[in-house]
């Protein structure tokens, strides 16, 4: 009888240390976020996601809102190693008294992250740590933080969310509307046109070359866009607004000789792609515009 009942305890403790192994392989853990690129004072909005793929139904203890992973954000040190993690903004929470809740299958739970950028934040590389019930999951160096270039921000002008930056600094460039168009299940139902950078050409906008967003070329320089905006190629003016001779792309950039240039560049919002499924939707073009600084 002591034999059968120690065989019994030796089966239940293999059993557990396999599903203890096997914890992490039970969750699936993914994230999203708008952009790889933050210039400090902005925020960093992380969407993270578990799913069950164990193959059985879960079953947990708690509020509903508990299924969804926990995300942190810690800075890549200049030694390799992690910093504290960035502070987050508060996640609301359902308020239901604690319960039996089961997730078959498949199922998803997700939330979303604010992590607000300070003032005196690590300039450099971030590691997204997402975590769940003992599922770990880790992209190192995911996100990238530089400095804004210190430039004139007018008020009431339209800045694009685009990053472009050059070494450790970056900017918003200004962005025109070139047109706009609805769409109704599949059909065009409404356009607009806008007259792109010649807003700000034509001082339509009360706006100073001088305050136009300025980067100064520490190496290449780079764009950073969200996953559904499509960058086009750049075309360059000089300060009389004329057009030059260019088409050598934003790597081209690197290579002008010293002077000051205008830098336009198109940006196309497809808003079919952000739900595939949905009846209405925008297809936008704006033109953006920054002044590159080239010396010697």
């Amino acid at each position: 009888m002591k034999k059968l009942s120690f065989i019994l305890i030796f089966i239940m403790l293999i059993g557990s240390l396999s599903s203890c192994g096997a914890r992490e392989d039970r969750f699936e853990l993914t994230y999203e976020s708008d952009r790889t690129l933050y210039l400090v004072g902005e925020t960093v909005k992380i969407t993270a996601k578990v799913t069950n793929v164990s193959g059985r139904t879960y079953t947990y203890k708690g509020s509903s809102s508990d299924y969804r992973p926990y995300v942190n954000l810690y800075p890549i040190l200049e030694d390799g190693k992690v910093g504290e993690p960035l502070e987050h903004l508060p996640i609301a929470s359902t308020t239901d008294a604690p319960s039996r809740h089961k997730i078959e299958d498949g199922k998803s739970g997700q939330v979303t992250f604010e992590f607000p950028l300070p003032e005196d934040a690590h300039i450099g590389k971030y590691t997204v740590s997402l975590s769940y019930e003992g599922a770990k999951k880790v992209f190192v160096g995911a996100i990238s933080v530089i400095r804004p270039a210190e430039q004139n921000h007018v008020e009431d002008m339209p800045y694009s969310s685009v990053t472009v930056s050059s070494g450790e600094e970056g900017i918003h460039p200004l962005r025109g509307l070139l047109y706009t168009n609805q769409y109704l299940n599949g059909e065009l139902a409404l356009c607009g046109d806008g007259y792109g950078v010649y807003w700000f050409f034509d001082s339509i906008y009360d706006i100073n070359i001088e305050n136009y967003p300025c980067i100064v070329l520490d190496g290449e320089i780079t764009v950073t866009a969200s996953g559904n905006v499509q960058i086009g190629t750049p075309y360059l003016y000089d300060f009389n607004y004329e057009r030059l001779d260019y088409n050598g792309g934003f790597e081209g950039l690197s290579a002008l000789p010293a002077g000051e240039y205008l830098v336009v560049f198109t940006e196309y919002h497809d808003g079919s792609l952000d739900d595939p499924d949905a009846d209405e939707y925008w297809k936008t073009m704006y033109e953006n515009l920054f002044k590159l600084i080239v010396r010697s």
